[in-house]
This record gives C-alpha cells, structure tokens and sequence, in this order.
C-alpha cells in the first residue's frame, strides 16, 4: 500500500464508524489483513487499555486454565465466521489461532470535532448490524432471549431494546477523559439550539399528547420528561456535553418520553420503534439517542443485559465456579451430599463485596480471576450490584446453580454412559426458575456454550460423554436398543448398590445380592453377578416395575434432572421396593402356586395318611382334590370383589385356576422325572419350593428354523401344550427340533439368552466382568448336556378317561359317610341322601363301575333286593384325604 493510500485509508478510519477497521458501510471487499496488522497495540499499551477482545498477560496460578480461556479469543480470518452462533460478542466458543491478535479500540478524541456529534443518520444502526452475528457490541442473543422480570405485552418497550450499538460510545470513556474531550472542542457555546427547552417541551407534549394513555400518566410523562431535560440542559451549562445546532428536536423529545417510559413502572410500555413512527423519524434514532444522552439521568427500572454484553464474561464466571465447586474424586451420591450442602448465597454475597464493596481483600484467586475481566465488564456488574440488587443476586444465583447441575448431570450422565441433551438439561432449569432472565430456547444456547467452554479448558476430561442440542426419540433401531441396554443395566446397578443405603451390596464381592439366596445358601447364585436376573420387588401393592427397559425409559423421561438417579432411588425406598433374584421374585407374584402350594408339593400332610406324594395318587383322585381345594377356598383368593355376585364368571374363574393348577403339576412331574426335581444347570433350585421359577429355555433361536419350524413353534407353544396337552403327548412335542430345549431355574435362563456384546460398556470392573463370562460360558455348556432327547414316559400321571365332576365327588362322600355308621349303603339310602331316585344313582355308577370298584365294592341286587355300596380301605384313605383339603381350604 503507498503512503498515499495509507492516508486517505486513516483519513477514512478517522471519519467512519469502524468495527476493528472494517467500515459499516458496504463498500464492497475490504482487505482484513492490513488494517488489522495497523491497529495493533504495543504490549505495554495493551496491559494498560480496557479492550473488547484481548488476551490477559496474567499468568496462572495453577488453577484455572486462564490461558485456555485467551487462546479462545481471536479475530476470524473470515467474515463469515463471525455470522455463527458459536461466537459471543466476538468470542469463538471452540478454534483456536496460533497468535492472538491484538486490535486498537476506537478513540473518540481522534475524530475531528465536526464528527463527535454524528448526525441522525450516521448515528442510524444500519440493518446489517441489527442481526445477532454481529462482531462486537451486539448481543448474540434475540428479542425472544430475554424474560422480562414483569408481564410485557406485545409491542412493549423490551421488543426494541434488542437493537444495539457498539460498545465504544461515550458510556465508555471516563470521566476525565471525556472532560478533557469536551474542553478541546468548546469553540462554540454549549447549546447551540435557540429556545431550546422549550423547543424539545414543546415536541414532548405533542408526542404525549398522541400516546393512548390516561390522563393521570401522560401528566406524570410531562413532568418526569420535564425534569430529565433540566438535567441534560444543566449538563450542558456544566460544559459536560454540547448541544449542537443541527440536533434533532423531535428524536431527542421522544427519545426523553422514551427514558421516563423506562424507568417508570405505572406508565404504558411502548417500545422505541412505536415512539420513533409518532415522531415521523428511523425507527432505531429514539434508542440510540437515549443509550447515548439519557440512559443515565432516567435509570431503567429493569437491568438491560442486552446492553451489558456479559456473554464472555458468563463463560469466565462458570469457569471460576466450575472450581469452587467440582470435586472430581468423589462418587456420585457424595457429590450430591457435597452440592447440596453448599452455600450458593455466601458466593453471591462475595462477588457483592469484590463488585461493590468500599474496601476488600481479595485472594489470589479471585485478582487472578478478576484481571480476566474487562473493565467494561467490572463496570456492568458494579452497575447491576448497586442499583440492581435483586436481579445480581438471582443472575449469579442461576448460574452458580447451572455450574452446580452440570457438574453433577454430566456425573450422572457418565455414570450411566448415557449423552448429556442440553435442551432436556435446559427444560429442567426452567422448570426449577433457573434461567438467569434468559427464555427457554436461549438458556440452552447459552449452555452449549458454557459446556464448549469448560470442555475446552484443562477440564476436558470431566466431559467425556458425548453432549447434544437435540432430544433422542425413543425408537426400537438397533443403536437404540444397544443404547436402552447398556445404559437401562447401568442404571439397575446403580440403584442395587446404593438404594437403602448399600442393603443389598456386597463391598468385598462387588455383587447385588438377593437376601433368599443367602439364606438359602445357594453359592452360584450369591457368588455370580447375575445382575441379568436381579430384579425389583414392590412388597406393597404396587404395580409399577423397575425392569431395564423401565428404568431406561425413566430415564429418557428425566434425563434433564441431574439428581435423576438420586430421585429415583428416594422413590423407589417411598414404595418399599427390594432387591430379588428372578426366580425368588417370580414366587412373589405366582398366588396360585402360594395357594394351592400345599396341594402341588404334597406339603406339611398329616403322616398317617399312606401317601407321601401327590403323584403317588390314581390320576382321577388328582383332578378330584384339586377340584375340592378350588371349591373350598374363600372366594377373595381368586375372584375379585366386583365379579363375586356373578356365578358364571365364578365358575369361569374357578376352571381357569384349575388349569393353573394343573399346568404347575405337569411343571413339576417333569423336573422331576428328567432331572431329579432341580434346575439341570446351576444344581440350586428345586421343583418343590421354586416350581413358578422354572422355565423352559429352547436351544434354536427363531431365526436359525425354517419357516415351517417356525409356525409349528408358534402354533403349539410351550404354554399351549401344558394347558391342553398330557405329558406324553407334551414330552413328544419338546422332542421335536423346534421345540428342543431344557428345562431349568429363570435365573440360568436369563444367563443363556444375555447379550455379551458390548457386555465390557456395562461392567466397570474387569474381575466382575471376567465372573460374568465365566458364569456364562459353564451355564451353557450344562444347558447342551441336559436338553431332551431320549427320555421315554411309561405312564402319564395326570391323564384320565373319565372326566371328574362335582356329583362324583359327592358320590364319594355320601356313601363314605353312611358306610362309616352302618358299614353298607343301600341304593334307597343313597338316593335319599343325593336327593335322587334309585335310578338315578344306578345309572350313574353303571358309566363309572370301574372307578368305584378301584375304591369299594357293589353288590347288585335282584328282584327286590337292593344293591348295596361299600367303601374298601384304600376308598377311605382317599376321601379323608379329600375331607383334609376340603377342611383346610375351608378355613385357609
């Protein structure tokens, strides 16, 4: 560039409203690199200025990673890097430059004194600078970012706040600077506007007069404006400023209603764009020239953080909070004792005292701290701290609390190994009024970039799981499911260590343990983590479940709460929720076998009744006393309360639990006749005390059967054939290649069918990991040596010809009766007794001759002798048996 140039480019610069040497005004290409490299300050001037976007020479004391932080702050080669969103007030969230670059501020008392009173126009914020990728001195954030702190209503007064203007005003030069300013330019007096105040009072009542309000506030317009143009007259007098001859009279009238506007509550809010309309000027002039003359003589009644410009600061803050309030070394539910303990007010409290304080002792810390601070920044919060208290203390409130929720979220997050969602994250702040004055959409910007921040520092490692803007919709794709199972798992051990205090954890083993299997002493199934089988057992009436898919799905609706696992705990301890291996919780829930356990495991009988075992008994006895146990019970076992009065659904009710009944024999008489009545793999449970635990675990999965296998499976499943089936015809069935399997305890079951893909992302620990597969790998080799292949029935001992009915039994219990007094029953005597004829009861034991005969003897007689019925002695061994259930029942 000639020296030619060189001038007529400073003269430019001198005239213009730059933003690190590039003219507002769309010139067309502008050569970035040169003007850049011209404004550079010397390093000695630079420690000494307050800059926009610098980097702190201060060195580190060791804690906070200060230099991360400046690395951070550099100009972008390319204009269109600014027009990200990734970028606050100019301060990239995430690359990095090799160099810093170092830009000269814009100095007012180097523009010539024509100039310093910019005209209208040229104060006018061209369109392109009323967007949020400004470089500096527009706020990243929108109109819909900001909750105001009362109801606004639309076309309020806060909409037009969102327009800015550079950083660089006169707000920013002190004092003695602008005194100094002012002196060198007074060659003219220092209102150049004949009639000048009443001029602008003139303009001011019209505009009131216009404005629809009640007579009570445009009176309270007119004399607050009054009193706000008195103090910007006496600046004037006092040489602090210059009215110049060309000034505006209306923008500067509305621009005074427009500063009464906002600093008084009981007046109509109208925004700085309606006033601007009313006077006939730009629609930006009214707010520029009140942020220029008047912001100061008429405070706002609410804090302007669109003004402030605390975007990078935000992110320093959270840093230095980040540290006071981290600890890394500690597990999660000591965490959560630790934050909650601390005292967020008394930090409040400090940053008061260090921003507003007469006279304070700061430590090496916070001077370290607050020499990363622009003065620009120190003064804004000195600002909101003095005449702001409220809105101080709930700004640093928030944020301290969304530093606080961070580090125990994304602790929660990589416990569970799940990805931190910021808008869930956000939603849930909002929720709690955590906000820092910011609306929903915007909180969770400002987040991400909080989290880009301390991710980028010295800290990285603490954010190691992956973090998103977006929700995770819940889905049934394969990388869900992967998702739903390792971090579903994650969560289940979570809880079973710590929920009651560690009750049901191990400390040495590392294990969840069930409190049955202890006291049952079953070694595999304490000594193996088995956590696939463990479940949650409500002991009240509850019905909500807590399986891995439960849990994640908890999850996913509540994965913004950090103290998500926590909650979840506390709720769980609410309902009485217990830790139980699958097989002892599936005998919790299993009320038919509690019930009729008695009859199915031939329990606790009298011992001088000749049979030891229920499958000892003739089938038709079976079928006969599980009839009688049914009919016996109180009703409120099996029907509830709303279907009692109805006899059909009685009857229904009653035949489908005789089926259960049934289906739990044929259960049993298996294990027993194939495996001696335990489970074939882990030796540990029995067919007697476990039978609901039993399961039926097929060796061919259905993927790996054609497609005729396939629909002979499904169309006599396992179920199917246990309910209508005899043995035989059921151990047929399970011979057959679609159905070949075994029979074993549900907790085997569970680890022959677990997935061991990505099992390492579930276990933390290598030695329970190593447990794990080992306990896998010896499960599945006794599952090969135990499925069915050559096993033969010789008898069936629940198949029968005739069909056992309620008038067979009363049959049964008459003649036992009256054989008892007289030793024969006559067919007149039965028949009295039935309340049937003679015939009748001929009939009868004519279809079932050979039933009876098994049981007693019958004499038939001839003419007119009768026949006469007696009971032999293995007749009145069953129907006392029958009489002992009926009794119990009665009475259970």
């Amino acid at each position: 560039m000639s020296e030619k140039d060189r001038k007529d480019e400073e003269e430019q610069w001198e005239t213009e409203e730059f933003i690190f040497g590039v003219s507002n005004i769309d010139n067309g290409e502008s050569d970035w690199e040169e003007p850049l490299q011209q404004n550079i300050i010397p390093q000695e001037e630079w420690e000494a200025e307050e800059h926009i976007v610098g980097v702190s020479n201060v060195e580190d004391d060791g804690g906070i990673d200060w230099e991360q932080i400046s690395g951070q702050d550099y100009v972008p080669e390319r204009e269109e890097e600014w027009e990200t969103e990734d970028y606050i007030a100019g301060v990239p969230n995430i690359e990095f430059h090799e160099r810093p670059i170092y830009i000269l501020r814009i100095e007012r008392n180097n523009i010539p004194e024509e100039q310093e009173e910019i005209k209208e126009e040229q104060e006018e914020i061209k369109i392109e600078f009323e967007t949020e990728e400004h470089v500096v001195g527009v706020s990243n954030l929108t109109e819909d970012d900001i909750i105001p702190e009362r109801v606004i209503e639309y076309d309020t007064i806060e909409e037009e706040e969102f327009s800015e203007e550079l950083i660089n005003t006169d707000d920013d030069i002190i004092p003695k600077e602008r005194e100094t300013l002012v002196n060198n330019k007074m060659e003219k007096p220092n209102i150049n506007v004949p009639n000048f105040r009443e001029r602008i009072m003139e303009q001011i009542k019209m505009i009131t007069t216009s404005i629809d309000c009640a007579d009570k506030q445009k009176k309270i317009i007119l004399s607050k404006s009054e009193e706000i143009l008195d103090k910007h007259i006496s600046r004037a007098e006092n040489g602090e400023i210059i009215i110049k001859r060309d000034t505006n009279i209306k923008s500067h009238a509305g621009a005074i209603i427009y500063a009464v506007i906002l600093s008084n509550e009981d007046l109509p809010r109208i925004t700085g764009k309606k006033l601007s309309i009313l006077v006939d000027t730009y629609y930006t002039s009214i707010p520029k020239i009140y942020k220029r003359w008047y912001k100061d003589l008429a405070p706002r009644l609410d804090y302007s953080f669109k003004d402030a410009q605390l975007g990078r600061s935000r992110k320093i803050f959270s840093l230095y909070f980040f540290e006071l309030l981290n600890n890394a070394e500690i597990d999660l539910q000591s965490l959560i004792s630790h934050l909650e303990n601390f005292d967020v007010s008394k930090i409040v409290l400090r940053l008061r005292e260090i921003f507003i304080g007469a006279e304070k002792q700061l430590t090496q810390k916070e001077n370290i701290f607050l020499e990363h601070l622009t003065e620009r920044e120190i003064k804004k919060y000195k600002d909101m701290g003095a005449n702001y208290s409220d809105t101080f203390d709930k700004y640093f409130s928030d944020l301290i609390e969304i530093v606080k929720m961070l580090i125990l979220s994304n602790k929660s997050h990589i416990t569970i190994k799940a990805e931190f969602i910021i808008s869930d994250f956000a939603k849930y702040l909002m929720s709690k009024n955590i906000n820092m004055f910011l609306k929903e959409s915007s909180l969770a910007k400002e987040i991400g970039r909080i989290v880009d921040f301390l991710k980028n520092s010295k800290y990285s490692n603490f954010f190691p799981i992956p973090t998103r803007t977006g929700q995770t919709l819940y889905s049934e794709d394969e990388t869900n499911n992967l998702k739903k199972r390792i971090i579903g798992n994650r969560i289940k051990l979570y809880v079973m260590k710590y929920i009651y205090n560690g009750k049901y954890f191990d400390i040495i083993s590392k294990i969840p343990y069930c409190e049955d299997c202890l006291y049952e002493k079953l070694e595999i199934n304490s000594s193996f983590p088995r956590i696939i089988s463990k479940e949650f057992h409500h002991k009240g009436d509850k019905y909500e479940t807590y399986t891995v898919e439960d849990l994640y799905g908890l999850f996913l609706s509540n994965r913004g709460n950090p103290f998500f696992l926590r909650d979840l705990i506390r709720k769980m301890e609410r309902e009485f929720v217990v830790v139980k291996c699958g097989v002892h919780h599936i005998l919790l829930h299993s009320t038919h076998f509690n019930n009729f356990k008695k009859l199915i495991n031939w329990e606790n009988l009298p011992s001088y009744f000749f049979y030891k075992d229920i499958f000892e008994l003739p089938a038709e006895i079976i079928h006969a006393l599980i009839m009688i146990c049914v009919d016996n019970i109180p009703l409120d076992k099996i029907v509830s309360e709303s279907f009692r009065k109805d006899k059909s659904e009685i009857r229904e009710r009653k035949d489908k639990v005789k089926v259960y009944i049934l289906e739990f024999l044929k259960k049993r008489f298996f294990i027993d006749f194939l495996y001696g009545g335990i489970c074939p793999i882990c030796g540990e449970f029995n067919s007697k005390d476990h039978l609901p635990g039993f399961e039926y675990s097929h060796l061919y999965k259905l993927k790996e059967l054609s497609m005729e296998d396939r629909i002979r499976r499904e169309n006599n499943s396992i179920s199917k054939l246990f309910e209508s089936k005899s043995c035989i015809e059921i151990l047929r069935e399970l011979k057959k290649r679609h159905h070949i399997g075994c029979f074993m305890c549900h907790n085997c079951h569970f680890v022959i069918h677990e997935d061991l893909s990505n099992i390492e992302e579930i276990y933390d620990d290598k030695d329970i990991l190593k447990k794990v597969l080992e306990d896998n790998k010896s499960t599945f080799i006794q599952y090969k040596l135990n499925l069915i292949y050559n096993k033969e029935l010789t008898r069936d001992p629940l198949d029968i010809d005739i069909r056992i009915t309620r008038t067979f039994i009363k049959y049964f219990f008459t003649i036992f009766k009256i054989s008892e007094e007289k030793g024969l029953v006559t067919s007149s005597e039965l028949a009295n007794k039935m309340g049937v004829k003679s015939g009748a009861v001929n009939l009868f034991f004519n279809t079932r001759k050979e039933i009876l005969e098994k049981y007693g003897k019958i004499n038939y007689g001839k003419g007119k002798t009768q026949t006469v019925y007696y009971m032999n002695s293995k007749g009145k061994e069953i129907v006392k048996l029958m009489f002992y259930f009926k009794n119990y029942y009665q009475n259970f």
